[in-house]
């Protein structure tokens, strides 16, 4: 289930929500849309504001997705996929897609912050990962 949340800090209040078919795995907001992914799906659903399904875009190629960031300088969406150990990066239109290896690291969380990525890894121990908007890896 999707929730959106007004956070007021005496008292929250549920503004929306859905309930979608598969369980939701990862999101992230840009321009008054919301875009989701799913467990073990390849499509990219986006909602309007008020949660409503305006349309969806298969990536493919991905196959397990476990998180969804966004960079809102390149408008460009981040999808960690720890089957594949790679990074998906996808044009919010979902017309231009690429993705790039993670080594033997399977990412699970994104992270996006002054036009790096940042990737924490699916299993403890292994050192967080940063990589470039390009998916140049950083040290």
């Amino acid at each position: 289930m999707i929730e959106r949340v007004v956070v007021d800090m005496k008292c929250p209040v549920l503004l929306s929500s859905l309930t979608a078919d598969q369980r939701v795995w990862g999101v992230a907001e840009l321009d008054d849309k919301l875009f989701a992914v799913f467990y073990r799906s390849s499509t990219v659903a986006v909602y309007d504001s008020s949660l409503t399904q305006i349309s969806s875009f298969t990536v493919e190629g991905l196959k397990d997705p476990s998180d969804l960031a966004v960079d809102r300088q390149t408008r460009q969406l981040y999808i960690a996929d720890p089957h594949s150990r790679c990074v998906w990066r996808v044009a919010a239109n979902g017309e231009e897609c690429s993705s790039w290896s993670t080594g033997q690291v399977e990412p699970e969380t994104l992270s996006v912050t002054s036009s790096r990525l940042l990737v924490t890894p699916y299993w403890g121990g292994k050192p967080l990962l940063l990589f470039s908007a390009e998916g140049v890896e950083l040290s």
